[in-house]
């Protein structure tokens, strides 16, 4: 075991003899947003279905330079449906990545001691259940699962990213996990994905989480339910129905003309909410009489067939 005074090693990092990590590419996030490290080890977690592959499969397929094992449980035939789902996406994505299917939980320290072998800058293992935990809420039994993975990763500076499954119960961060307690502290990310209400024709969802020492900012995205191509919406906060109005309000005010509902959606700077969102964003300012905004036609009145347009009262 060997240390190092902590007001030595940041003496070796402004000297340029030790690296701060570095963010993995996110989708469209801003590099300080990004909430992969690289070198470190992540968890993704929601319940089944949510989406979980998909958003990842998106984040990796945006690597060009890294060389990716993803060893799944699912069977073969489950990533050629999917690849026939999001076939265009996948063809014009720049990076790529070796799939291992039906991966089996009986030799977790076999697969291991594979997966050692393979040299991979990135691996992923979907799921868990890939480490043969047979209690996921006994915290020592977790804790013995990951630390081989998590020793491995931090020594060869390999980024390492878990897919786990929420218990039903909604919590917050670790507590809603099986064995969240024992994840979080192994493990250097920690993000969730819910969705965002309970409405089968929503499909935008909430990643949310903890860092190690990066503040992960929850953020919303949704996606194309045929081609499953995802969306950034943007943080939370500013899409939340308060953070659109005033956005909305902000583009109102400036425009000259009446505006369509998606043509006021398209003058709100990126990452755009959704068009819903837009509409009912406008329709509460409408409701409360703020900014003179009004709509035509009015609210209540026939709209079949009509075009709606926004204004502010007493521009033309």
């Amino acid at each position: 075991m060997e240390g190092i005074s902590f007001k030595a090693l940041v003496q070796r990092w402004e000297e340029g003899l030790e690296v701060r990590p570095s963010k993995l590419p996110f989708l469209d996030f801003p590099e300080e947003a990004c909430p992969l490290v690289e070198g470190w080890s992540h968890l993704i977690a929601g319940k089944p279905k949510v989406g979980k592959t998909e958003l990842l499969l998106q984040v990796v397929m945006g690597w060009p330079d890294k060389q990716v094992a993803w060893l799944t449980e699912e069977p073969r035939q489950a990533w050629v449906e999917r690849g026939a789902v999001m076939r265009d996406f996948i063809k014009g994505s720049v990076g790529d990545f070796i799939l291992f299917t039906g991966c089996r939980a009986d030799e977790p320290e076999a697969m291991l001691a594979d997966v050692k072998q393979l040299e991979a800058d990135v691996v992923i293992v979907d799921t868990v259940k890939l480490l043969r935990i047979r209690d996921e809420n006994d915290n020592s039994g977790v804790n013995r699962a990951l630390t081989p993975w998590a020793a491995w990763g931090e020594q060869t500076a390999t980024t390492l990213i878990f897919i786990h499954h929420n218990r039903n119960a909604e919590g917050k961060y670790g507590d809603e996990v099986a064995g969240g307690h024992a994840w979080v502290g192994v493990l250097d990310t920690f993000l969730t994905i819910k969705r965002k209400s309970g409405r089968r024709d929503d499909h935008r969802r909430v990643v949310e989480g903890i860092g190690r020492v990066f503040e992960v900012r929850p953020f919303m995205y949704t996606f194309d339910t045929e081609t499953r191509d995802i969306t950034v919406l943007g943080s939370v906060d500013n899409n939340g129905i308060e953070g659109v109005k005033e956005r909305v309000v902000k583009v109102m005010r400036e425009a000259v003309d009446p505006l369509t509902t998606a043509e006021v959606r398209n003058k709100l700077s990126k990452p755009q909410p959704s068009k819903r969102q837009v509409l009912a964003a406008l329709t509460e300012l409408v409701e409360g009489g703020e900014e003179g905004l009004v709509r035509v036609p009015e609210i209540g009145a026939e709209v079949k067939g009509r075009t709606l347009v926004w204004k502010v009262q007493g521009k033309e």
